[in-house]
């Protein structure tokens, strides 16, 4: 099995590709899509920023350096709208490709981020990354696996898929994260 990353859009048709770990909506015509799990980012930061406190109110967040992700462009917009919360430099800030990159900088004092904390478990347990604000930003786009049609009942990709959803359930079940809402 050959295993590739791309955070752009892509067609079957025009790749090698026999499936996609994909994050986004699941509607892609011909084929089958299996939900994994949500996201929920939370704001995390290093833990000096936070200065001494616990937690930081939606508006102390918004008074820090906000860390962007260049694949999710409106990420800070909507996790202050559902507080309900206006802030106008709501889009600003360092732009960077991937949540490692963000990590990164979030680790290294250079503002807020908001990450799944599923992909820096390890930075949280050490004390690297801390949780700014507990709220959760849940949008209606998932992790999907998604496979063409015409590819869909061959013997190692169903054994890839079985395994894989069975994966993602124990993880949502023993982590209580990502579960599906309506799914």
């Amino acid at each position: 099995m050959n295993l590739t990353n791309r955070t752009r859009a892509f067609l079957f048709a025009e790749t090698e590709f026999d499936a996609a770990l994909h994050f986004g909506e699941a509607g892609w015509p011909g084929t089958e899509a299996h939900f994994l799990m949500h996201e929920d980012p939370v704001p995390v930061c290093s833990a000096d920023l936070l200065a001494g406190r616990n937690r930081l109110s939606a508006e102390e967040v918004a008074a820090l350096p906000l860390l962007q992700q260049t694949t999710r462009p409106h990420a800070w917009r909507q996790w202050f709208d559902a507080g309900g919360l206006h802030v106008e430099h709501d889009m600003t800030g360092a732009r960077l490709e991937l949540f490692s990159m963000l990590a990164e900088a979030a680790a290294h004092h250079m503002g807020v981020a908001l990450i799944p904390p599923f992909l820096i478990r390890e930075e949280l347990a050490s004390g690297r990354l801390v949780i700014a604000n507990d709220r959760a930003l849940r949008i209606d786009k998932a992790y999907y696996l998604i496979i063409p049609e015409r590819k869909a009942e061959t013997r190692a990709l169903t054994a890839f898929r079985d395994w894989l959803l069975a994966e993602a359930a124990a993880y949502r079940t023993r982590h209580h994260v990502g579960e599906a809402a309506a799914e």
